[in-house]
């Protein structure tokens, strides 16, 4: 049975920019906005989460302050006492973190769509730091129980002529449509690139040091094979020794084979694969997701109909065909061949999916306790992607950074095959807000100091004699003496 759908929680009226004086941020924790409007109509609110911090890396600075204000225990009034976090006087929620890390403030059964608003009303931002940053972004996000928060942030980035590391591929090495497949093949901790085609041969594409990528034939390609008509490749466990196994599809005839990982950077050939059959001429492409709760990765298979078949993974090399599942219902119209490839984008300990189709887009679904809600617009952080078509879609670590970037196997025009490529930016969740500080000059700072000087021999004094220090790095201009030894002289 598939769970009730769930509602995303709404935020609306939050600033999108704050500017603070040095001061003002040194002295106290100042409020980020004092009006929003927030609701969740299911009030799942027990383990939901509250969370503010650095938007990017590079915004994640320990000078940075997070916290809530201590209102009071009235009627409307966020209070704080310890990690405790209150509305109304009635306890909320835990806070955890804040101080030069992201803040986190866990909700329980008590807490009601009226307190979260009231909650994020009273979030705080202070600086510790004389030379404060004087910009930066920070991004508050809200996740209900199921999972369900406020939407992605930025989206990916094209890697366009020579940047793409699959940049002028002819024919001899992509086939008509290409489907690709990530899997660390050699285990030097880097993800390579598998791709399937029109016709039926397994090409391999090996991750470099520098994050370029050479393609390898003949006994260097691990999976050197051939399934006839047609192929598209992805990885799942199947035999449930943890590492990752090839699932191919022939395009044409609607079987499987599956290629044994070895764990040692070759795969054997297992043979067609029981319990599979997508049905012929169908350009089965499959993406997995662990449908039913054992702990193992299902197959889920668009082809030409434009629906998904989904077979449970039997985790012995077989699988098992289910009448129902999440994807029951769901239709991208007959010719779209709808390719679809899972990943955790939002961070929530669930995978999340992206489908490719016929023409040329990438839709984006989020993943909330298995039911997958679509996120059109300006919301799917994939709008911007548009290849030829038939997008085959599949995320992998390019670069190194340990995010998801994600590479599209399409046929451009010609009939050529073509792998588009999409860095990960730091794609995040929530509502971004900027934080402007000016800078404010403080004074300086000096300390009693003692010199020694000889009888009738004048002394210059130096900054140093006096303690000197500014904050701000602003160098010592002078002093002003108002009293001196008796019979000295300045």
């Amino acid at each position: 049975m598939r769970p009730m759908a769930n509602a995303a929680p709404t935020l609306s009226g939050l600033t999108a920019s704050v500017s603070f004086l040095e001061s003002a941020v040194n002295a106290a924790p100042q409020r980020l906005d004092l009006d929003v409007t927030f609701n969740d109509v299911d009030n799942n609110f027990n383990g939901a989460t509250v969370t503010l911090g650095g938007l990017a890396a590079a915004d994640r600075i320990a000078q940075d302050q997070f916290g809530v204000n201590n209102q009071g225990n009235g009627a409307g009034q966020i209070g704080v006492s310890g990690a405790t976090v209150s509305f109304a006087g009635v306890a909320i929620g835990t806070i955890a973190g804040g101080n030069g890390t992201a803040l986190t403030i866990t909700l329980n059964a008590a807490a009601t769509s009226a307190a979260v608003e009231a909650l994020v009303e009273n979030l705080t931002y202070a600086n510790t730091s004389a030379t404060p940053v004087a910009s930066h972004d920070i991004v508050l996000n809200i996740r209900d129980a199921a999972g369900a928060d406020l939407g992605p942030i930025g989206a990916v980035t094209e890697l366009i002529s020579t940047a793409n590391p699959f940049n002028g591929l002819g024919s001899s090495s992509l086939s008509f449509l290409p489907a690709p497949g990530f899997v660390d093949a050699d285990k030097d901790g880097r993800q390579d690139i598998f791709t399937g085609g029109d016709d039926g041969q397994i090409r391999y594409f090996h991750h470099n040091a520098d994050n370029s990528f050479t393609q390898l034939t003949g006994a260097s390609n691990p999976i050197n094979y051939d399934i006839g008509d047609g192929s598209a490749i992805s990885f799942v466990d199947m035999d449930n020794d943890g590492d990752k196994d090839a699932f191919i599809t022939s395009n044409l005839d609607g079987f499987a084979v599956r290629f044994t990982n070895n764990n040692n950077g070759t795969f054997s050939n297992a043979g067609v694969i029981s319990g599979f059959y997508r049905g012929d001429d169908y350009n089965a492409r499959t993406g997995f997701i662990d449908v039913d709760g054992d702990g193992d990765e299902d197959a889920v298979v668009g082809a030409r109909d434009g629906v998904f078949q989904v077979w449970r993974n039997n985790s012995n090399g077989t699988f098992t065909q289910l009448a129902s599942h999440p994807f029951t219902g769901l239709s991208f119209g007959n010719g779209s061949f709808p390719s679809p490839t899972f990943a955790d984008l939002d961070g929530d300990g669930d995978k999340d999916m992206a489908v490719g189709l016929s023409a040329g887009v990438v839709i984006f679904y989020v993943n909330n306790n298995l039911v997958f809600t679509r996120l059109e617009d300006a919301s799917n952080p994939f709008a911007g992607v548009a290849v030829d078509q038939n997008a085959a879609p599949a995320f992998g670590d390019l670069d190194g950074d340990g995010d998801m970037d994600m590479v599209v196997g399409s046929t451009a025009i010609g009939l050529g095959g073509h792998i588009n490529s999409y860095r990960n930016d730091g794609v995040q969740w929530g509502r971004a807000i900027h934080v402007g500080i000016t800078p404010v000059s403080d004074a300086p700072t000096g300390t009693d100091k003692g010199v020694t000087i000889l009888e009738d021999v004048p002394r210059p004094f130096t900054s140093a004699d006096f303690g000197y220090a500014d904050a701000d790095g602003h160098s010592f201009v002078g002093v002003r003496f108002t009293s001196a030894p008796v019979g000295g002289t300045l």
